[in-house]
């Protein structure tokens, strides 16, 4: 039978082991996401890009940035308004005379007659009092003066005509979705921009840096935010007859977390944000906590975005409709990172993320560990007293 001295002892080991098992058995510490070492060891299973920030990178992204009204203005030429009529248009007509005998002879020794809403009919043609049926289809005004002042030589005196065009039915470009008067709108003979369209159609219905402009030509189609259009000349493009400029709301924010001053989910409240503006947004980088080798953007990207980029094996996410999953991720310890971070855009949607550094861990572990020593300690004791009196 074991001595008094021996119970004791198993006792007192039994609590350590306890103790022991307790702090082995905290391999994975709480954590609000993965250590940076963890990112880069897991992006070799393939489920994802991972995407370092280089000079080549930086000058890439910025390169290939939203294509915008690019592919659709080109050539702009082709479909500016024009001083031609088309069927369905409406004419303002004046003839003139000299003389008291002629057929728009007035008091004074001048007559003349208007014709204020003359429509050309569906042939092409407009019909005049003592003129007859003209041709009127692709034609300019100064044209069909002159077919009057001929057809009218043998009936008026010295006649003259001035015609102009008072609706337009093929210079018109329509506004639709979110704009405050949405609908059809003539366009002048003088070269008209787009955010001059906006403007006449009310505008948006909502702030600008959340609504997408979207602009329709022939069957080709490109988008910005609306702030864009108004702040950069470069994306205010001339509107042609038969365009059609969508606004629609598009709220945009990103979702920032990890070892940050105040994560959560933001809104843009601009047209365009930089990474460095995020972090900003977000308190910067916690002091305490941050890991600045391993702040990371993740998004979903174009396979042919990545290919531009030279990233290889991206079959596997050809027929993905959500695009590669990619993560860029920027080393925030190197001076020149900062100059990557300023011109590093976020999109609508992404989720930035800053990495606990190792330390960090280590301590959560000293802390439980301290914590668990003192607890077994207290065990140990209350142990001791139950095994004295044994």
């Amino acid at each position: 039978m074991p001595s008094r001295l021996a119970r004791k002892n198993r006792f007192v080991l039994g609590i350590f082991l306890a103790v022991a098992t307790l702090v082995a058995g905290c391999n994975k510490l709480p954590s609000d996401g993965p250590l940076t070492r963890e990112i880069i060891e897991e992006s070799a299973t393939g489920d994802f890009v991972l995407i370092s920030m280089t000079d080549a990178i930086s000058q890439a992204l910025m390169s290939d940035g939203e294509r915008g009204f690019g592919p659709v203005v080109a050539p702009a030429s082709a479909g500016l308004p024009q001083n031609r009529i088309a069927v369905g248009d409406v004419l303002g007509v004046r003839i003139l005379e000299a003389g008291t005998n002629g057929p728009f002879a007035g008091g004074g020794g001048l007559g003349h007659a208007d014709f204020p809403k003359v429509l050309v009919e569906s042939d092409g043609t407009i019909s005049l009092p003592y003129v007859g049926t003209i041709r009127a289809l692709g034609r300019k005004p100064r044209d069909i003066e002159q077919d009057i002042v001929e057809r009218l030589a043998g009936s008026a005196i010295e006649p003259q005509a001035v015609v102009g065009v008072v609706e337009s039915a093929s210079n018109i470009v329509t506004v639709a979705g979110d704009a405050g008067r949405p609908g059809p709108l003539p366009l002048t003979l003088r070269p008209t921009r787009l955010a001059e369209v906006i403007a006449a159609a009310g505008g948006s219905r909502y702030p600008a840096y959340d609504t997408r402009v979207t602009l329709v030509r022939d069957g080709r189609r490109g988008s910005l935010n609306l702030m864009e259009v108004m702040e950069s000349p470069s994306h205010n493009p001339l509107v042609q007859r038969g365009d059609m400029v969508v606004l629609a709301h598009e709220p945009r924010s990103f979702t920032i977390n990890g070892a940050v001053g105040r994560g959560g989910v933001f809104p843009f409240e601009t047209a365009r944000m930089t990474l460095l503006d995020a972090l900003g947004r977000a308190g910067g980088l916690s002091d305490m906590r941050a890991d600045p080798k391993g702040v990371f953007v993740f998004r979903f990207e174009p396979v042919a975005k990545l290919k531009r980029l030279g990233v290889p094996n991206l079959a596997r996410f050809e027929n993905d409709p959500r695009g590669v999953p990619t993560v860029y991720m920027i080393d925030m310890q190197q001076v020149r990172s900062r100059f990557f971070a300023q011109s590093f855009y976020v999109q609508s949607g992404d989720a930035i993320y800053v990495s606990n550094s190792e330390t960090v861990q280590t301590q959560k572990l000293l802390t439980l560990f301290d914590l668990s020593i003192g607890t077994g300690a207290s065990l140990v004791g209350a142990g001791a007293d139950i095994a004295g009196a044994l």
